[in-house]
């Protein structure tokens, strides 16, 4: 799976393994308003069922029905099997880390709205992208800013904007990189703002600019671990025969996490590795990652419902 993104791994100083993805470029909302929960639970599901059934791993789906009074939330019948309920969650990033990922967006949005009504004050910046970072973790993140602080933070932004202080990169007139580079040089395109730091690189469009948030997020895997096994325990319900657990879901915000790529990997190395899956009710558990092909089966029990054929 193309992941698109950079991670580094590693162990705290309690033993704990954890997987750091670098700060990547938050995408903008996938739609102009939110979406009601009916909404996103028909797209998680059949984004699902659409790459499962162009992968031969799902049959003819032959009556689906969204249940308003869940769970389950879905009641489905596949190639003339009876009824089966299909619960739906997800597995993700922290909740903190989207809180972080939409104050960022939201810092962004603004800042990028008064560049564009302005564009005068910021000719600079055509053809360039300008990125606002925020390296810090889940426990040293920024304090969470009020409206006015906020509209403060973007006013500094935009203060810094103002001045055009180059592009990212060293220039190599000769083509060999020089054996000592000046702090001038060294410090093109880069700034800092009150916690973040300013990049400003060279686009590929002359006459463009953007301006995009990037966060970095560090993943416990025990704690990724811990959240699955009591998802999966608090889905394990009477009336839930399937569960479909899946990642990179767009939110009631239609926002994605680019990091919740990692959140399947990592998931999908400790299942490799043997998780403690043993349900009463439910007859097969899917991990999905969602707008993508990759899926693996957590758990099926023979002879029950299910969704897709392991082995097919």
């Amino acid at each position: 799976m193309d992941i698109g993104g950079f991670a580094l791994g590693g162990t705290d100083e309690h033993g704990n393994k954890f997987t750091s993805v670098l700060a990547s470029a938050v995408p903008d909302r996938l739609t102009t308003a939110d979406l009601p929960k009916p909404v996103v639970e028909q797209l998680q599901f059949c984004n699902f069922a659409m790459h499962a059934q162009l992968s031969g791993h799902m049959g003819v789906l032959d009556n689906l029905e969204q249940v308003a009074a869940d769970p389950p939330d879905f009641k489905v019948r596949l190639n003339g099997q009876p009824e089966a309920g299909v619960e739906l969650t997800t597995l993700g990033v922290t909740n903190i880390a989207r809180q972080r990922l939409a104050e960022m967006r939201q810092i962004a949005l603004a800042a990028e709205g008064q560049i564009t009504a302005d564009r005068a004050r910021f000719s600079h910046l055509n053809g360039r992208v300008v990125t606002l970072a925020e390296l810090q973790s889940d426990a040293d993140r920024p304090p969470r800013r009020t409206p006015a602080q906020r509209e403060q933070l973007v006013d500094n932004l935009l203060q810094q904007l103002e001045v055009d202080f180059g592009t990212r990169g060293i220039p190599v007139p000769d083509g060999q990189l020089p054996q000592h580079i000046p702090a001038h040089l060294a410090q093109l395109g880069i700034r800092t703002v009150e916690d973040y730091l300013i990049y400003v690189d060279q686009a590929s469009q002359q006459e463009f600019h953007q301006l995009q948030a990037a966060v970095q997020i560090s993943i416990d895997h025990t704690e990724l671990r811990e959240t699955l096994l009591k998802g999966i325990d608090e889905k394990d319900k009477v009336g839930n025969d399937i569960l479909l657990i899946s990642t990179g879901r767009p939110d009631i915000h239609g926002q994605i996490v680019p990091a919740d790529a990692f959140v399947f990997q990592i998931a999908r190395e400790m299942v490799q590795g043997g998780l403690p899956i043993a349900p009463t009710h439910l007859s097969q558990i899917i991990l999905h990652h969602w707008n993508s092909p990759q899926f693996i089966v957590l758990f099926d029990r023979a002879g029950g419902p299910k969704l897709v054929e392991p082995n097919r």
